[in-house]
Protein backbone atom coordinates (compact mmCIF):
# COMPACT_ATOMS: atom_id res chain seq x y z
CA UNK A 1 0.00 0.00 0.00
CA UNK A 2 1.22 3.53 -0.95
CA UNK A 3 0.26 3.64 3.16
CA UNK A 4 -3.10 5.55 4.19
CA UNK A 5 -0.65 8.67 3.62
CA UNK A 6 1.77 8.70 1.03
CA UNK A 7 5.01 9.88 2.36
CA UNK A 8 7.44 12.12 0.08
CA UNK A 9 10.19 13.22 0.21
CA UNK A 10 10.66 16.92 -0.77
CA UNK A 11 14.24 18.61 -0.72
CA UNK A 12 13.53 22.01 0.43
CA UNK A 13 11.80 22.00 3.99
CA UNK A 14 11.87 25.62 4.39
CA UNK A 15 9.59 26.16 1.35
CA UNK A 16 6.77 24.49 3.16
CA UNK A 17 7.72 24.98 6.74
CA UNK A 18 6.93 21.19 7.27
CA UNK A 19 8.97 18.16 7.94
CA UNK A 20 9.96 16.18 5.09
CA UNK A 21 7.37 13.50 6.43
CA UNK A 22 4.39 15.12 6.78
CA UNK A 23 1.93 13.26 3.92
CA UNK A 24 2.16 15.32 0.33
CA UNK A 25 -1.53 16.58 0.45
CA UNK A 26 -0.57 17.83 3.96
CA UNK A 27 2.31 19.79 2.81
CA UNK A 28 -0.11 21.25 -0.48
CA UNK A 29 -2.27 22.35 2.02
CA UNK A 30 -0.71 22.50 5.66
CA UNK A 31 -3.06 22.69 8.62
CA UNK A 32 -3.21 26.37 10.25
CA UNK A 33 -3.22 24.49 13.82
CA UNK A 34 -0.12 22.23 13.37
CA UNK A 35 2.83 24.30 13.76
CA UNK A 36 6.32 23.56 11.74
CA UNK A 37 7.85 20.57 13.85
CA UNK A 38 11.42 22.00 15.36
CA UNK A 39 12.10 19.22 17.62
CA UNK A 40 15.29 19.97 19.86
CA UNK A 41 17.28 16.78 22.08
CA UNK A 42 17.91 17.86 26.09
CA UNK A 43 19.77 15.28 27.57
CA UNK A 44 20.53 15.67 30.97
CA UNK A 45 24.36 16.07 32.12
CA UNK A 46 26.12 13.29 33.23
CA UNK A 47 27.15 15.27 36.55
CA UNK A 48 23.34 16.17 36.92
CA UNK A 49 22.28 12.10 37.32
CA UNK A 50 25.30 10.61 38.21
CA UNK A 51 24.72 7.95 35.16
CA UNK A 52 27.29 6.85 32.42
CA UNK A 53 26.53 9.30 29.32
CA UNK A 54 25.21 6.15 27.21
CA UNK A 55 26.74 7.12 24.06
CA UNK A 56 29.57 9.71 22.75
CA UNK A 57 28.17 13.42 21.37
CA UNK A 58 29.99 12.46 17.98
CA UNK A 59 27.58 9.09 18.36
CA UNK A 60 24.36 11.11 19.37
CA UNK A 61 24.40 13.63 16.16
CA UNK A 62 24.38 10.57 14.05
CA UNK A 63 21.71 9.00 15.93
CA UNK A 64 19.29 12.09 16.68
CA UNK A 65 18.20 12.59 12.59
CA UNK A 66 16.64 9.41 12.32
CA UNK A 67 15.53 8.51 15.67
CA UNK A 68 13.30 12.30 15.68
CA UNK A 69 12.32 11.87 12.21
CA UNK A 70 10.40 8.16 13.36
CA UNK A 71 9.17 9.88 16.65
CA UNK A 72 7.74 12.78 14.68
CA UNK A 73 6.16 10.04 11.86
CA UNK A 74 5.07 8.69 15.14
CA UNK A 75 3.11 11.67 16.41
CA UNK A 76 1.45 12.37 13.13
CA UNK A 77 0.45 9.39 12.42
CA UNK A 78 -0.57 8.04 15.62
CA UNK A 79 -2.13 10.35 17.89
CA UNK A 80 -4.60 11.88 15.50
CA UNK A 81 -5.32 8.25 14.73
CA UNK A 82 -6.46 7.04 18.62
CA UNK A 83 -10.52 8.09 18.33
CA UNK A 84 -12.45 9.71 15.89
CA UNK A 85 -11.24 12.98 15.42
CA UNK A 86 -11.24 15.90 13.04
CA UNK A 87 -7.83 17.02 11.64
CA UNK A 88 -7.01 19.16 8.89
CA UNK A 89 -10.92 18.81 8.13
CA UNK A 90 -10.35 15.12 7.78
CA UNK A 91 -12.90 12.56 10.42
CA UNK A 92 -11.36 9.56 11.04
CA UNK A 93 -12.13 6.23 12.58
CA UNK A 94 -11.11 3.42 13.45
CA UNK A 95 -12.74 -0.45 13.43
CA UNK A 96 -10.50 -3.46 14.42
CA UNK A 97 -11.36 -6.76 13.85
CA UNK A 98 -12.50 -10.02 14.62
CA UNK A 99 -16.05 -9.12 16.05
CA UNK A 100 -15.52 -5.51 15.36
CA UNK A 101 -18.69 -5.53 13.12
CA UNK A 102 -16.20 -3.96 10.35
CA UNK A 103 -18.14 -5.25 7.11
CA UNK A 104 -21.15 -3.36 8.28
CA UNK A 105 -18.60 -0.09 8.20
CA UNK A 106 -18.20 -0.55 4.28
CA UNK A 107 -21.63 -1.45 4.03
CA UNK A 108 -23.01 1.53 5.23
CA UNK A 109 -20.76 3.83 3.04
CA UNK A 110 -21.65 1.94 -0.21
CA UNK A 111 -24.70 2.34 0.46
CA UNK A 112 -24.50 6.34 0.93
CA UNK A 113 -22.43 6.03 -2.26
CA UNK A 114 -24.01 9.19 -4.76
CA UNK A 115 -21.36 9.23 -7.97
CA UNK A 116 -18.69 6.37 -7.60
CA UNK A 117 -16.82 3.70 -6.10
CA UNK A 118 -13.72 2.37 -6.78
CA UNK A 119 -12.74 -0.75 -5.18
CA UNK A 120 -8.99 -2.28 -5.03
CA UNK A 121 -9.43 -5.50 -2.49
CA UNK A 122 -7.29 -8.35 -2.59
CA UNK A 123 -9.15 -10.95 -1.54
CA UNK A 124 -13.16 -10.68 -2.28
CA UNK A 125 -15.12 -13.35 -0.93
CA UNK A 126 -18.02 -11.22 1.32
CA UNK A 127 -21.45 -12.41 -0.28
CA UNK A 128 -23.40 -9.06 1.87
CA UNK A 129 -20.36 -6.74 0.72
CA UNK A 130 -20.74 -7.81 -3.04
CA UNK A 131 -24.41 -7.49 -2.89
CA UNK A 132 -23.83 -3.94 -1.63
CA UNK A 133 -21.96 -3.30 -4.99
CA UNK A 134 -24.63 -4.94 -6.83
CA UNK A 135 -27.57 -2.69 -5.21
CA UNK A 136 -24.88 0.19 -5.95
CA UNK A 137 -24.53 -0.59 -9.26
CA UNK A 138 -28.49 -0.91 -9.75
CA UNK A 139 -29.02 2.66 -8.41
CA UNK A 140 -26.71 3.64 -11.30
CA UNK A 141 -23.73 4.50 -9.61
CA UNK A 142 -20.42 3.62 -11.43
CA UNK A 143 -18.60 0.53 -9.57
CA UNK A 144 -15.10 -0.41 -10.91
CA UNK A 145 -13.43 -3.85 -8.82
CA UNK A 146 -9.98 -4.92 -9.06
CA UNK A 147 -9.04 -7.91 -7.17
CA UNK A 148 -5.79 -10.49 -7.12
CA UNK A 149 -5.57 -12.01 -10.10
CA UNK A 150 -3.70 -15.39 -8.80
CA UNK A 151 -6.49 -15.23 -5.18
CA UNK A 152 -10.00 -14.60 -7.68
CA UNK A 153 -9.02 -17.59 -9.69
CA UNK A 154 -7.59 -19.90 -7.34
CA UNK A 155 -10.33 -19.63 -4.80
CA UNK A 156 -13.90 -20.54 -5.66
CA UNK A 157 -15.50 -18.18 -2.73
CA UNK A 158 -13.87 -15.03 -4.79
CA UNK A 159 -16.40 -12.51 -5.72
CA UNK A 160 -14.88 -11.48 -8.88
CA UNK A 161 -17.22 -13.90 -11.47
CA UNK A 162 -20.25 -13.02 -9.14
CA UNK A 163 -20.18 -9.63 -9.97
CA UNK A 164 -19.00 -9.50 -13.19
CA UNK A 165 -22.70 -11.08 -14.16
CA UNK A 166 -24.39 -8.73 -12.38
CA UNK A 167 -23.30 -5.76 -14.92
CA UNK A 168 -20.12 -4.79 -12.55
CA UNK A 169 -16.59 -3.92 -14.06
CA UNK A 170 -13.87 -5.98 -12.96
CA UNK A 171 -10.65 -6.45 -13.46
CA UNK A 172 -7.95 -8.71 -12.38
CA UNK A 173 -4.17 -7.81 -11.22
CA UNK A 174 -0.67 -8.81 -10.24
CA UNK A 175 2.26 -7.25 -8.69
CA UNK A 176 5.59 -7.07 -10.36
CA UNK A 177 7.08 -9.94 -11.88
CA UNK A 178 9.22 -11.99 -9.48
CA UNK A 179 10.84 -14.48 -12.38
CA UNK A 180 10.11 -18.38 -12.82
CA UNK A 181 6.68 -17.40 -13.70
CA UNK A 182 5.70 -15.85 -10.80
CA UNK A 183 4.56 -12.47 -10.01
CA UNK A 184 3.91 -10.49 -6.69
CA UNK A 185 0.07 -9.90 -5.46
CA UNK A 186 -2.39 -6.93 -6.07
CA UNK A 187 -2.31 -6.59 -2.05
CA UNK A 188 -4.13 -3.45 -1.70
CA UNK A 189 -7.25 -2.93 0.65
CA UNK A 190 -9.28 0.52 -0.37
CA UNK A 191 -12.29 1.52 -1.28
CA UNK A 192 -12.73 5.38 -2.65
CA UNK A 193 -16.21 6.40 -2.99
CA UNK A 194 -17.32 9.78 -4.24
CA UNK A 195 -14.10 11.31 -4.51
CA UNK A 196 -14.42 11.97 -0.99
CA UNK A 197 -14.37 8.98 1.15
CA UNK A 198 -11.21 6.39 1.66
CA UNK A 199 -11.80 2.89 3.62
CA UNK A 200 -8.55 1.06 3.89
CA UNK A 201 -6.42 -0.90 6.29
CA UNK A 202 -5.22 -5.08 6.66
CA UNK A 203 -9.15 -5.88 6.78
CA UNK A 204 -9.85 -8.28 3.47
CA UNK A 205 -13.55 -8.52 2.52
CA UNK A 206 -13.65 -12.19 3.76
CA UNK A 207 -14.98 -13.70 6.32
CA UNK A 208 -12.10 -14.80 7.65
CA UNK A 209 -11.56 -11.12 8.31
CA UNK A 210 -14.51 -10.30 10.25
CA UNK A 211 -14.87 -13.17 12.45
CA UNK A 212 -11.50 -14.88 12.93
CA UNK A 213 -8.63 -12.44 12.05
CA UNK A 214 -7.12 -9.52 14.04
CA UNK A 215 -7.39 -6.72 11.26
CA UNK A 216 -8.04 -2.85 11.26
CA UNK A 217 -9.97 -0.73 8.45
CA UNK A 218 -9.54 2.87 8.97
CA UNK A 219 -12.27 5.06 7.43
CA UNK A 220 -11.49 9.08 6.65
CA UNK A 221 -14.31 11.24 5.45
CA UNK A 222 -14.11 14.59 3.57
CA UNK A 223 -10.95 13.52 2.52
CA UNK A 224 -10.67 15.00 -0.62
CA UNK A 225 -6.71 15.46 -1.03
CA UNK A 226 -6.41 11.68 0.31
CA UNK A 227 -8.91 10.52 -1.81
CA UNK A 228 -7.20 12.43 -4.79
CA UNK A 229 -4.27 10.31 -4.41
CA UNK A 230 -5.85 6.67 -3.76
CA UNK A 231 -8.24 7.23 -6.77
CA UNK A 232 -5.15 7.82 -8.84
CA UNK A 233 -3.40 4.77 -7.42
CA UNK A 234 -6.60 2.97 -8.51
CA UNK A 235 -6.58 3.97 -12.32
CA UNK A 236 -2.89 3.30 -12.55
CA UNK A 237 -3.69 -0.46 -11.18
CA UNK A 238 -7.01 -1.00 -13.12
CA UNK A 239 -5.14 -0.07 -16.56
CA UNK A 240 -2.75 -2.67 -15.89
CA UNK A 241 -5.74 -5.42 -15.17
CA UNK A 242 -7.07 -7.27 -17.20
Amino acid sequence: MKGPMALKTVDNEASTGLHPWYPSFLRRNPPKHLPSPRLRQVRPSHSSTGLRPWSSAKADKRREKPFFSLVLALCIFHCPFASSSSWAGIVVQACFSPKGNCSSHIIRELQGAEREILVAVYAFTSREIAWALVQAKQRGINVQVLLDQEFDRESKYSKGSFLKKQGLKVRRASGLSKGNKKRGLMHQKFVVIDSRIVLTGSYNWTASAEKFNHENLLLFRDAGPLAKEYRQQFFRLWEKGR
